[in-house]
């Protein structure tokens, strides 16, 4: 397990509360960019074992971090996908999941200023999957390869 950090715009690993440079750390120049560290989430759990030791760049400061994936090609979002939730908006369960797209842009960092419009918000915390290698009729087996990572997002 890791915690893969785009500081700056540089992809960067956490560990005990600092992190390191990627690229440095790898000495692969094509891992500065957060988004060849998420196509490439594979190889990086090895990355993590070596990090122990190596002086970091610095402690982890939450203002300078971007979205771990922040050019993603696309976005997509499951509505009504458990049952209260759909009794919440007095809306029956459907039988297939729900699915929309969002704009790229709706992925911030962890402290960045979020717009408000209007004085109600409805306020959804949602479990955020990144995929970091695609495929089709992938077996279930096989999913959780597939997945860069997991975090938390706000709708």
């Amino acid at each position: 397990m890791f915690r893969l950090l785009n500081v700056a715009g540089r992809a960067a690993l956490e560990h005990d509360g600092h992190w390191h440079d990627l690229a440095t750390a790898t000495g692969d120049a094509t891992l500065a960019d957060p988004m060849a560290a998420v196509a490439r989430h594979a190889e990086i759990h090895a990355v993590q074992a070596t990090l122990a030791g190596r002086t970091p760049e610095g402690a982890v400061d939450p203002a300078t971090l971007g979205p771990c994936v922040p050019r993603p090609e696309k976005v997509f979002g499951i509505g009504l996908n458990y049952r209260s939730h759909a009794g919440e908006s007095n809306m029956e369960l459907p039988p297939a999941p729900l699915t929309f797209t969002k704009f790229p842009s709706c992925l911030t960092g962890p402290e960045a200023d979020i717009v408000l419009s209007g004085a109600a918000v409805d306020w959804e915390v949602e479990i955020v999957i990144a995929i970091g290698t695609g495929g089709r009729h992938i077996p279930r087996a096989e999913a959780w390869n597939h997945v860069a990572g997991i975090t938390l997002g706000q709708d």
